[in-house]
């Protein structure tokens, strides 16, 4: 059959239908972005499905698995479907939303532009399990309703989407539909929601480096590759952008943080990490909250991320004292690895004094069940009389859980104005959890 094009603002799709009379069809489709210099460089193809069965009648009969095929449904899909039906079209450990993701990607920014394809085949039976051994009784018809769109995945914005369906009886295991004429289309409430639900429960923070990554949740240990060894769960990092675009409670921190992270990257505290640290004292660390909170305005509370690295978590320091710097900091950092990130990026923000004894009162609460041990992925380090002959300081390590209830009960505290109490949902966030 001829190529079918349809047309759409930002790429046209090319559609490649191969019928085969009593089989099942198969198609193959190709998005072919639009020349922009400034354009997407990673364009993948993401498909949403709806299943529906039919009686003789051709009434509904449902829209979930369990009701439909004689298996019940499948266990990868379970939590990904809607309450319409509707699931991003995956592989069970498949780890990011993407059909065939190590396919190429289209490239908007090539001259000619470079197109990214898949090949598809839905089908319900075969010779050794026909058509109604597979369905329940009453079952006449499987349809599959596809919504199939170009997304970029430096930014998650679907740019083009368009639609086809198969339909599955017993004289015919897989009859594919590409309606026509049709024009590419923004992409559906219900394609937004089923990739939302599948970002939701496909991500995860990784604990080695406190960054977002795709994440297969399925039982991994029966899932195998070629080689017969079991797959990793865990995927790349998911991005930035893409985590602001699709996942809620990320959108909501980066909107809590916005209105803080203005002035806290005004003060931009880096570490010199050339300059030798102080020789300090051996001070408990409930010793210098009790003194940090007779004179809160000299007092200094620093938290830091220490896991293994693969990506910078900047770490964010609470003080009300006017003048402090990164060199003025440098003396009561210790040189070893887990602070480094102090050196790569360290945010500055300034609390009033009230703050500061409602956040060392917080930090209390749980310093009791924390340790001076550098096991734990996060460095609390205090400082009371800063820019004083006799400051002291200590620091200690507490587990993400432990941050994450410090966060929390700071942020619950009357005297914590907005700016800290999104400072604290970024630590909550990013280090805790």
């Amino acid at each position: 059959m001829p190529t079918t094009t349809i047309p759409g603002e930002h790429g046209d799709f090319e559609v490649d239908l191969r019928p085969e009379t009593g089989s099942r069809d198969e198609v193959t489709i190709r998005y072919k972005p639009k020349h922009d210099a400034n354009g997407c460089k990673d364009i993948h193809l993401l498909q949403v499905v709806r299943t529906e069965a039919y009686d003789a009648q051709g009434r509904l009969v449902s829209r979930k698995d369990e009701d439909i095929f004689q298996q019940g449904d499948f266990a990868h899909t379970r939590d990904d479907r809607t309450c319409m039906g509707e699931m991003v079209d995956h592989l069970a450990c498949d780890k990011t939303p993407y059909y065939a993701d190590h396919w190429d990607d289209g490239d908007a920014t090539t001259d000619p532009p470079s197109t990214t394809e898949l090949d598809d085949g839905p089908w319900v039976g075969d010779d050794e399990h026909p058509f109604g051994d597979v369905v329940k009784p009453g079952i006449a018809k499987v349809r599959y309703v596809f919504e199939t769109c170009a997304v970029c995945k430096a930014t998650g914005a679907a740019l083009d989407c368009m639609s086809w369906s198969s339909e599955s009886t017993a004289a015919d295991k897989g009859d594919i539909t590409v309606p026509e004429p049709q024009r590419a289309k923004p992409p559906s409430r219900r394609f937004m929601c089923a990739v939302k639900r599948f970002t939701r429960n496909h991500t995860k923070l990784m604990s080695e480096d406190g960054v977002l990554h795709w994440y297969c949740p399925d039982v991994v240990d029966e899932v195998q590759d070629s080689d017969g060894e079991p797959i990793s769960p865990w995927g790349e990092p998911v991005g930035r952008a893409f985590a602001r675009r699709w996942i809620s409670w990320f959108r909501r921190a980066l909107a809590r943080y916005g209105s803080a992270a203005g002035r806290a990257r005004q003060l931009d505290l880096r570490i010199p990490w050339d300059e030798p640290a102080a020789e300090a004292a051996e001070v408990a660390f409930s010793d210098v909250l009790v003194r940090g909170r007779e004179e809160p305005g000299r007092c200094v509370l620093k938290v830091t991320w220490a896991g293994r690295q693969r990506a910078l978590v900047r770490g964010v320091v609470f003080t009300p004292w006017p003048d402090v710097t990164g060199r003025s900091l440098s003396p009561f950092v210790p040189r070893h690895d887990d602070f480094r990130n102090d050196a790569a990026g360290l945010d500055g923000l300034r609390v009033a004094d009230a703050e500061m004894v409602a956040l060392l009162d917080a930090m209390r609460a749980v310093a009791e069940s924390a340790g001076g041990a550098r096991g734990p992925e996060v460095r609390v380090a205090a400082i009371a009389g800063f820019d004083l002959p006799a400051a002291s300081s200590a620091w200690i390590s507490l587990d993400r859980a432990t941050l994450a209830a410090f966060c929390t009960d700071a942020a619950r505290r009357e005297a914590i104005g907005h700016a800290t109490r999104a400072a604290l949902h970024y630590l909550f966030v990013n280090l805790g959890r």
